[in-house]
């Protein structure tokens, strides 16, 4: 299984800098609710790292410029963020936003990303 975990949140190193300090100066008005789970203020949080890399699933991470520039018109069908199954060429639902709002922290997404894989 493919999923594709997509960000609300443009790439690049001036970027993160600028979206590390919103987290910091305005959390509740920061728009990558992913971001707040996956990651603290400056790093990649502890247990989520070792989850990407314990994990059986293919993971990539996309931030919305780079998820846009592959996917093109499909990306646009998709409110931010979100986790996509991806089969073959075809992008499907996996996580929600809506879903992805009312996780607590990184270890109910972990949860959920094996309660899910493991029904399919």
């Amino acid at each position: 299984m493919k999923l594709l975990l997509v960000y609300n949140a443009r790439s690049g190193g001036l970027q993160a800098a600028l979206d590390n300090l919103h987290k910091i100066v305005s959390p509740a008005t920061y728009a990558c609710d992913l971001c707040k789970l996956t990651h603290g203020n400056l790093t990649i949080r502890k247990r989520w790292k070792q989850f990407l890399n314990q994990s059986d699933l293919e993971i990539s991470v996309y931030h919305k410029d780079e998820f846009q520039n592959e996917f093109g018109n499909e990306a646009l069908a998709f409110k931010l963020p979100v986790i996509l199954e991806q089969k073959r060429d075809r992008l499907t639902l996996f996580i929600s936003q809506s879903e992805i709002q009312t996780l607590k922290d990184d270890a109910a997404l972990i949860e959920l990303i094996k309660a899910k894989s493991t029904t399919l």
